[in-house]
């Protein structure tokens, strides 16, 4: 099972992609795209590309169980996605991956002002593994 995962912003869109076996998740690119449509026939080509099977889409649920002010356009771009491309869409919860994505960012030293784009790939992948991890049989 091959899947993509999607870090989803207003201005960039962080995406994923697991190994073949779906293992192992890793940074592809940033899509830096303020219109859906060009979002979605951007993660068009990555599908048919890399021939994706799953795309899980970060979800951001706050502490206290809410939704975040960002998933009601998620959940929009996730039936979409669904429709349009017609692949399987699974919604995954993304709260903490920009902090996460962040502090390993600055684990290695390097600065969030020069790369942005890198961060919100790096969150998507922490995304994606955080999905793949707990769908692994112990």
């Amino acid at each position: 099972m091959r899947a993509l995962g999607i870090d989803y912003g207003r201005k960039r869109v962080g995406i994923a992609i697991s190994d073949p076996a779906g293992n192992l998740a890793v940074p592809l690119r940033a899509i830096i795209t303020n219109n859906q449509n060009e979002l979605i026939e951007a993660v068009r080509k990555i599908v048919t590309d890399e021939a994706i099977d799953l795309i899980i889409i970060g979800n951001p649920i706050r502490d206290d169980g809410k939704l975040a002010d960002l998933a009601g356009e998620i959940s929009q771009i996730a039936e979409r996605i669904r429709i349009e491309i017609k692949v399987r869409v699974q919604l995954y919860d993304e709260y903490y991956s920009t902090a996460t994505a962040m502090k390993k960012f600055h684990q290695a030293g390097l600065k969030i002002r020069r790369d942005k784009a890198a961060l919100d790939q790096l969150a998507a992948a922490d995304i994606l593994q955080c999905y793949l991890d707990s769908k692994k049989i112990v």
